[in-house]
Order: C-alpha cells, then structure tokens, then sequence
C-alpha cells in the first residue's frame, strides 16, 4: 500500500533529523506495534480480557452512553444535554491521563464499567467528557503511549472522533508540550512521537482509509493528518505552535503537503515554522514539497513566509524561502506591502540590498495606503535605509504616496526629526523642500500640525523654506501655528518664537 511505503521513507528520513533519538520503539517500526499488541506476551493476557468485554451481552440496550457526535453546535460537537449523567466514567478519565504504566489498572476499570452498566467496549470508547473528548482523546493528550495503542487496535474508528473544538486525537497528542514526557521519549520510554507514530499506524485499518489508498484520491475531511479543527489548525499547525519540533518533524514526513495548508488565519505550517525559527523543519518541508504537491500556487496564499523571516532578521531562513520559491518577493500581505516593504520598516539595510540586488524585488511598489518602502523607511527613522532605496528610486518628486507625500512629508508627520535633519542637508533632496501634498501641504504646514517644536525649529532656519506657501484652506504654517496660541502653553510660545526668528511677519498681527 502507498500509506506504508511512505511511512518507511518517513522512518528513515526521521533518523536525519533526531539523530540520537532512538529506542526500541522507534527501531520496531509501525507495523510492528500492531504485532506487538496482537501476539506480545503482555498483550495476549490483555487482548483476551477485552475481547470478552466485547463479546459480553448488552442487557441494558436503553443505557447508551454519549457519544461525540450526540449533537452539533455550529460546526461543534457537543454531548446532548439529557446525557450529561452519562459521560465517560471518572476512574476511566483518570487511568487515562495517567503518567504511570497502568494498562492493567485500565482494563480492571472497563471490566467494571462494562459489568455495572451493561456497555460493549465500543460503547464505552464512545463516550466523552463534557467537552466531547473521548477516552482516545484523554490518553493522546498525555501522552499515554500504552492505553492509545490500546483503544486504537480495538476500537480504531476512535482515531477520527473530534471533540467540541474539532481535535482529534492525532491533534492534542501534537500540541502536548509536557517537557516531562518528552525528556522520557528521549530516554525510550514513549513521547509524544510515539503516540503520533501509534494513531497514524493505527489508521491504515479503518475501511475509509483504504478506499482513499485504492482510489489514489486524497480528500481533506477524511485524512488524519488534513483534518482542521475549528481553528482551522491541522496537527502539523498545533504543532508547530507549541514547539513541538519532533511530533512536526514526523507529520511533515507523513504528509508533506499539509505543511501549505491554510489555517483560519491565513497561517500555513510553513509559515508557522518560519516565524519560529525552526530552519531545519523549512529546509525539510521544501525538500520533500515537490512530491506530489497539488499546486504549488497554493504556497503564495496566505501569510507569506519570507515576511517572517524578515521579522526574525533570519538570513538563512530567508536564503532558504528564495531559493525554493522566489516567487515569494512579490507576495503581498493584507496591507498590500511587499516583504521590501517590510524589510524597509524594519531598517534592515543588508536585507534590503539583498532582495534588490539578487532578487530584482522592486522598491517602486505601492501598498495599500499608497506608501513604497522608502516611505515607510523614512516613517520609522531608518536613514540608512533611506538612503539605500534612493540609490535605486527615480527622482525623488515621483515618490509619492496616493495623497501626494514625500518622504519629507511622512518623517515629518512621524516626528521623525533625525530623518527630516537628513532630508534637509541632502542638496538632492532640496526639491522635497517646499512641496505640497494634495491638501496644498508642505513638509512645515504638517509640523506646525503636529506642534513639533524641533521640526519647527530646524525647518524654518533653513532659506530655502517658503513661509508664504498657502495649502488649499488658503493657511499657511504660521497661520496653523497660531491655532494653538489659545492654550498659551510652553511649546506653542517656542514655535512661534522659531517663527518670528526668520523671514516672517509678527504672527500675531
């Protein structure tokens, strides 16, 4: 079967990765588990026990426990109210959860739920917590390797059961993030990868899976492993964002495709794995990305990667995005700003160069505002960057925003007076000086806006500075300046003294 010729290039591929990480469990292989539990010496005892339980008569067929599809909320699961005297029995709850080696323990208690209630193990196995998890659900969740093998050889179909959040197993035993357990994975005595490893095995048994298998076909509903919850998350999504570098680096394996998937924020696993670093899980995720990837414009969707990696100031994780998919330089966001948009806001000058240089990303881009990434350079104080992008910007008068600004403009509505000091010793940017956006403003109008004392200051000492300019209300800077004259605070005094000291009438008549 394909499944199982993937799972054993996943088997070996895994070994790169963990290096070290290795015990019986992960040398037995999967198929091995099953025989385990069918023919093992400790399971034998076990199995007979519960093939009892399930061949004992139900003399109670009224007494049907709930199940986790009693009921439906929006798309949520949630136990009928009328059963809420019905959930999974409390030791049970317990045996599961447990941290110890209690399998024994686990099956007394189905014996005696079994004979006090008169339920078939699958009836017990159906029934749920409040929240609508299963007995499955509660031994994934902590890692409890031995009772999820258990529940997955006997009653299989529990494998795709969600709660009232959507989880599957296979998604709490993801998100587990107990240090504790997986210091013990480390050490050989079960983890997180092995409960993972035992719900995939596991899988491959129930009828749907090998139709899927037969048929070639690989619908999203009915795959583990694509399985979102209400979220949107797949396994891989939870996770990636609980840290969970090993069980992530085993689904990629499993499933390389999912690592695009989109979850309901726009946020796909290879996104995730960016934005928290994790450059060998990128590197894994583009190796195996052209095995049967359906389309690959599905990677350009959503949050873009490479803007992640911009944010960290990653140079390998951004080498390792362009080198795979340049396309991703023209990826914008919701924003309509291009990763040179952000690459600008961020003041990482050595990035900049890079995506202009190797990758001809453009610094002539529009986002949605109206702003190129000079602007938002110039708004966020970074005159290195500034400077850089005019190396590669037409004349600067062109540069304008869709109301019309320089760059002048937005340092100066940013209050950004070290990038305005700049602007003004730059001979070629002198042009900048006096002109007006599409309200008639120039760069002075919007500092005596803004009551920037300094701005003020540094501007009109400079001659080239036009005082007479009027904006289209027909006021010009110093008649702005005077509308905050009426608090007669300290800065409105220093403005207007800035004023008087130059080439202008008294402003106060």
């Amino acid at each position: 079967m394909a499944s199982r010729e993937v799972g054993r290039k996943a088997a070996s591929l895994q070994c790169i990765f963990l290096g070290d990480f290795r015990s019986a469990h992960s040398n037995m292989g999967l198929l091995d588990v099953k025989i385990q539990i069918a023919r093992g010496s400790q399971w034998r005892g076990r199995n007979q026990r519960l093939e009892r339980i399930k061949s004992a008569p139900i003399t109670n067929p009224q007494s049907t426990p709930p199940s986790s599809s009693s009921s439906s909320n929006n798309g949520e699961q949630y136990p009928n109210a009328s059963d809420s005297a019905e959930y999974m029995d409390v030791e049970l709850h317990r045996a599961a959860a447990s941290d110890v080696d209690n399998v024994d323990d686990f099956i007394s208690i189905l014996e005696r739920v079994s004979t006090k209630k008169r339920y078939s193990l699958a009836d017990i196995f159906r029934q749920v917590s409040p929240l609508g998890n299963t007995l499955l659900h509660v031994a994934a969740s902590h890692q409890n390797e031995k009772i999820t093998r258990l529940i997955a050889y006997h009653c299989p179909s529990m494998i795709l059961k969600q709660n009232s959040d959507g989880d599957t197993a296979m998604h709490l035993a993801a998100r587990s993030s107990d240090t504790a357990r997986l210091a013990a994975a480390t050490a050989g005595r079960g983890g997180d990868t092995y409960v993972v490893s035992t719900l995939l095995r596991f899988l491959e048994d129930l009828p749907i899976y090998e139709w899927v298998g037969d048929a070639g076909a690989t619908p999203d509903d009915v795959i583990l492993l694509r399985m979102r919850n209400n979220e949107g998350n797949t396994a891989l999504h939870e996770a990636l964002i609980n840290g969970q570098q090993r069980c992530a680096f085993s689904l990629i394996v499993e499933d390389h495709a999912v690592s695009f998937f989109l979850n309901m924020e726009g946020e796909s696993p290879l996104y995730l794995a960016v934005k928290a670093g994790y450059e060998r899980i990128v590197s894994r995720m583009f190796a195996l990305s052209d095995y049967k990837i359906r389309n690959k414009d599905e990677w350009l969707e959503g949050k873009s990667p490479l803007q992640a990696a911009i944010t960290r100031r990653d140079k390998g994780l951004i080498d390792i995005i362009l080198q795979n998919e340049p396309r991703f330089i023209n990826l914008r966001d919701m924003d309509g700003r291009t990763p040179l948009h952000y690459a600008a806001s961020m003041g990482y000058v050595e990035e900049v160069q890079y995506l202009i240089g190797k990758f001809s990303a453009s610094p002539i881009e529009r986002d949605n505002e109206g702003l190129f990434p000079i602007h938002l350079a110039a708004i966020e104080g970074h005159i290195q960057t500034v400077e850089m992008l005019l190396q590669h910007c037409p004349d600067p008068r062109e540069m304008l925003s869709h109301n019309g600004q320089s760059i002048l403009h937005v340092a100066t509505n940013a209050e950004k007076h070290d990038v305005v000091s700049h602007i003004l010793v730059n001979p070629a940017l002198g042009c900048l000086i006096n002109h007006r956006d599409f309200d008639g403003n120039t760069p002075l109008h919007l500092a005596a806006m803004n009551n920037n004392t300094k701005i003020i200051s540094t501007m009109a000492w400079d001659r080239r500075m036009d005082l007479k300019i009027v904006n289209k209300e027909g006021l010009t800077a110093i008649d702005i300046a005077k509308r905050f004259i009426k608090g007669v605070g300290s800065n409105e005094k220093l403005i207007l003294a800035a004023l008087r000291a130059v080439r202008c009438p008294n402003p106060t008549g």
